[in-house]
């Protein structure tokens, strides 16, 4: 039994003891405490920088409670040396330095004068100046069965030192660093004695709106809203008995709880994060692309199912260097599509590898059943053929499954049987001249859109309140504005050409939010444009149900709302705009 499984054997024997005194004194002396305390220093990020923060804690159920910690530390796999001697502390800076490796463990006291016997590495990290990764606390509250979650050493000490309820349960995932993530905003609410936890903005302000218990504690800390390689889910559930929230990264807790707990419903991905195992080592520098296979651009690869215009997973986005693998893909709690198989993914120079993950199987026979890649950046030449490397190939695809147009392509496997292990090698062929990135129009003539800097947001419940970064792009004969998930889960694309805007839902049939303001604001922020005078709804590339009360327009831009429409897939508004003259 390693120091983990004492920790949590002890745990669970503290929660479950019997809390009821006996009904009269005795004067039976109370026993020694016999029993050694338990502890372990918390999991390290394998990579930080050379000052980075360490933490302790341990558990005494011999009753006498812990006096002291000792830790210890070996530097590049040394002898160990005391470093925290006789603390009452939790946590402490490791004053490191660079390109070395360290291991930890601590030993606990309790005030019976019991010390730990058991030695051994507890975790180990290095140094190479990458900034440490912020850790996610867990504690629980055993009075409410409601957990917090803190990226705050001294929260979380205060908490552990302080109130007796709550019992700590470590390092639950790896948040985002502050620069590469967006705030994940925590808001109180005092009746349930818990929290809830969100990046969008717009869902903060509906739940302190819509309910006064809810309070605004500011940013938590940081996550991502969309996957991107190294991160997994971490997944909401409401507790419907409580009204409290649960989180949790850990896809054997999600499964436990979605089969043994009813009374959590599970809500959606909250955000992303780093799992415990996650390797934070910083990569070397993406090498130039050299126009003629994959190295050095950035790949974006998406499943797709039952057709080729329905993803059925978030998009992932890598920089292939020597070789850069996409595993994991699958996310079946996305709706929409038929799932393909889980499967990882390496990209090397001038080959794609794909490899099944899971039991045998055969894919859904639809019209279209899974991957496309596309070359994000523009880096790459056009490709000239794609053959499949049957001698490093099992699964059982044709050439005509096999796609591609200008540098992007997809494989199809409808219909494929499978068993765990099966491999598809695909050798790319490129052209010998790098593709030609599209010339920049020209500057604005005074009567459309042509050349002039045009900037999209979503705006919900209300004009006032942003529901998502604003886009912006420069419009030529037609620029598309493909635009992340709202605050609804409506995907959508937005063409802008000429004296035309149009735009498509993505998404299958539902019906927008019945709120004030549910829609988009099309601005020109180059002030090329003359002024807007007018703005019709073009009957004949309109199928969603908007009349001329739902566009709303100024002298430079044009606001659109789609507030309780009914939608379908492919639904589309265009409108015809008129400029003054110049």
């Amino acid at each position: 039994m390693d120091i983990s499984d004492q920790l949590r054997q002890i745990r669970d024997e503290i929660t479950n003891a019997p809390a009821t005194p006996p009904e009269e004194p005795t004067e039976t002396p109370v026993p020694a405490d016999t029993e050694a305390p338990v502890s372990t220093v918390e999991v390290l990020p394998n990579s930080v920088p050379e000052d980075f923060s360490v933490t302790w804690y341990g558990f005494d159920n011999g009753g006498s409670g812990i006096a002291s910690y000792d830790v210890f530390v070996s530097t590049d796999g040394g002898e160990f040396v005391l470093w925290q001697n006789d603390t009452t502390a939790l946590s402490g800076i490791y004053d490191g330095e660079s390109d070395r490796s360290y291991q930890f463990y601590s030993v606990a006291t309790d005030n019976a004068g019991n010390s730990e016997s058991t030695i051994q590495v507890q975790t180990s990290t290095a140094t190479n100046g990458n900034t440490q990764q912020p850790a996610i606390y867990r504690l629980f509250n055993s009075s409410t069965g409601v957990h917090l979650y803190t990226a705050n050493p001294a929260e979380r000490d205060s908490v552990i030192q302080n109130l007796s309820n709550y019992q700590y349960e470590g390092v639950s995932y790896f948040a985002a660093r502050s620069d590469e993530g967006i705030p994940v905003y925590r808001v109180y609410n005092p009746v349930v004695d818990g929290h809830f936890y969100t990046t969008d903005a717009a869902e903060r302000d509906t739940i302190i709106q819509s309910d006064p218990n809810y309070v605004l504690e500011g940013e938590a800390f940081t996550a991502f809203t969309q996957q991107v390689e190294g991160t997994v889910p971490v997944y909401r559930f409401f507790i419907s008995e409580s009204g409290a929230y649960f989180y949790t990264s850990n896809e054997a807790e999600r499964e436990s709880i979605l089969a043994n707990l009813p009374n959590y419903e599970f809500q959606q991905v909250a955000f992303y994060s780093f799992p415990l195992d996650a390797d934070f080592t910083p990569l070397p520098p993406a090498p130039e692309p050299d126009n003629s296979n994959f190295l050095g651009s950035n790949i974006f690869f998406q499943v797709y199912g039952p057709d080729i215009e329905t993803p059925i997973t978030s998009g992932l986005t890598a920089n292939v260097r020597d070789g850069v693998e996409f595993s994991n893909l699958i996310d079946n709690d996305l709706e929409g599509g038929v799932g393909s198989i889980n499967a990882s993914i390496d990209i090397t120079a001038n080959s794609v590898l794909v490899e099944v993950d899971q039991d045998a199987g055969t894919l859904e026979n639809d019209e279209f059943n899974g991957y496309i890649f596309l070359d994000s950046d523009d880096s790459l030449p056009p490709i000239e053929s794609i053959t499949i490397d049957r001698s490093a190939s099992t699964l059982g695809i044709e050439d005509e499954d096999i796609f591609s147009i200008e540098n992007s392509f997809a494989i199809n496997l409808a219909g494929t049987e499978y068993t765990r292990g099966d491999t598809l090698k695909l050798d790319i062929n490129f052209g010998s001249e790098a593709a030609t990135p599209p010339e920049q129009p020209e500057v604005n003539d005074g009567s459309n859109f042509t050349g002039a800097e045009i900037q999209y947001q979503t705006f919900f419940p209300d004009t006032a309140t942003s529901a998502g970064d604003p886009l912006t792009a420069t419009a030529g004969n037609g620029v598309e504005f493909v635009i992340p998930t709202t605050d609804d889960g409506i995907g959508e694309s937005l063409d802008i050409s000429g004296n035309s805007i149009i735009y498509e839902v993505n998404d299958p049939n539902s019906t927008f939010a019945n709120v004030e303001f549910n829609g988009f604001v099309v601005s020109d922020v180059s002030d090329n444009l003359p002024a807007i005078t007018n703005v019709t709804i073009d009957p004949a590339g309109t199928t969603l149900g908007v009349d001329n009360s739902d566009i709303q327009f100024t002298e430079d831009s044009i606001a659109v709302n789609v507030a309780s429409l009914p939608y379908t897939i492919g639904d589309t508004i265009k409108l015809d705009v008129e400029f003054a003259d110049i």
